[in-house]
């Protein structure tokens, strides 16, 4: 409904209670909420506060999946609005880890589209085009739908790799990336010591 303060309100409330009733789940609920607005509200560093916050009590509650969500968020705010490719990519592989352990393909496909994103930000463009196009199968294989906040971003990225590498080599990578198995792109991804 766009009400931010009202929602704003409510996941303070909402984080507060968990707070003082020691209730991880509620907890979680509203810092990973809280972080999310901060996101909406261009605070990346209010964001990445709060999904550490969700983070630590997913840890406490032994919840893989919260965690690889929140370790993707932290990813996402750390290149997308922080401009730090150094330090998502490591993120990015964690979460990719957990979601492919538990199967979670649309998860796996935006880490594969954000360690992309990542190594298209510092130049290496040969490192790029793979996973955006395994990303893409991923998601094309599941109907899986994206934000088109996050649709425009991953799209710049692809604009700008597509224009460093030229037009042909760069379908030929993306298309090398769509063709892998989601468990070969996944092993690809996380054998980049340096993502």
């Amino acid at each position: 409904m766009g009400d931010l303060d009202r929602a704003q309100a409510l996941c303070e409330e909402s984080l507060a209670l968990g707070r003082r009733l020691g209730d991880d789940d509620t907890i979680t609920n509203g810092a990973l909420n809280l972080g999310n607005l901060a996101a909406f509200r261009s605070d990346p560093g209010r964001s990445i506060e709060f999904y550490q916050v969700a983070l630590e009590a997913w840890h406490r509650t032994g919840n893989i999946d919260g965690q690889a969500c929140a370790l993707c968020n932290l990813a996402c705010t750390a290149l997308y609005d922080e401009d730090d490719p150094d330090t998502a990519p490591a993120w990015f592989q964690q979460s990719l880890a957990s979601r492919s352990e538990l199967g979670d393909r649309r998860g796996m496909a935006d880490c594969l589209a954000g360690l992309a994103g990542c190594a298209g930000k510092i130049g290496r463009t040969e490192r790029s085009a793979r996973p955006c196009g395994a990303a893409a199968a991923l998601r094309t294989g599941i109907g899986a739908w994206i934000i088109p906040q996050m649709q425009a971003l991953e799209d710049g990225i692809s604009i700008s790799i597509r224009a460093a590498m030229g037009g042909e080599a760069f379908a030929a990578a993306f298309a090398a990336g769509a063709a892998l198995s989601p468990d070969d792109a996944v092993a690809e991804a996380l054998a980049l010591s340096d993502p």
